[in-house]
């Protein structure tokens, strides 16, 4: 803080009554910037294992024995981490002794996502989708379409047909674009030799 550090983010924890009381130690001692917990989602047992061995980290009794009990099921072993999280997060939050939250995602963003939906940060874009009757889903869906493509009175051609002007109408496009960039390479050439030629007329008359 005397160097001039604005605010403090801690490293990966499990033990949110030892953050807190951590925090109001900090407080005491006079330390006044914002103090950011470093929340690192459980991805997989493994990986979770060596970072928390790797940092020493205090792990708490209850979460290393579910953990070992079910370290053999990855779909498991993340759905605990998410709610694991949730529940690390609201305590965090409701307790007031931080503004926000650091989570390390290890470029996984799933998890972190999951457990910012669940405390209500961020709302879940994707909408439950919507019944339609059995009965009704065909007219529905002929309907929608004769309404939602243009209607065209010209004869559409067979297949073949429409494929060979496809390909000719790409072939033109994709011609048409290294013309473009052919006469833009030339203009840039004939604009380098003039500055070229400038430059030297300029120093033989100084000359």
């Amino acid at each position: 803080m005397d160097a001039g550090a604005d605010f403090i983010i801690t490293q990966l924890f499990y033990d949110v009554d030892n953050f807190i009381e951590w925090v109001g130690k900090c407080r005491q001692a006079g330390i006044k910037v914002p103090i950011i917990p470093g929340i690192m989602p459980i991805q997989s047992y493994a990986g979770w294992k060596r970072m928390t061995d790797f940092c020493k980290t205090k792990i708490p009794p209850e979460v290393s024995q579910r953990l070992e009990a079910i370290k053999g099921d990855e779909k498991q072993v993340q759905a605990y981490g998410v709610q694991l999280g949730i529940e690390m997060c609201k305590k965090i939050l409701e307790s007031g002794v931080s503004p926000g939250l650091h989570f390390y995602t290890l470029n996984k963003e799933k998890i972190s996502k999951a457990i910012l939906e669940g405390i209500g940060l961020i709302a879940n874009p994707l909408p439950p989708p919507i019944a339609v009757p059995a009965s009704s889903s065909s007219s529905l869906n002929h309907s929608s379409l004769n309404h939602s493509q243009p209607q065209s009175s010209a004869p559409s051609g067979p297949p073949e047909r429409e494929s060979k002007r496809q390909v000719r109408s790409d072939f033109r496009s994709e011609r048409s674009q290294h013309e473009a960039s052919g006469a833009s390479s030339s203009y840039t050439y004939i604009a380098v030799v003039a500055v070229v030629v400038l430059g030297l007329f300029l120093i033989r008359r100084l000359r």
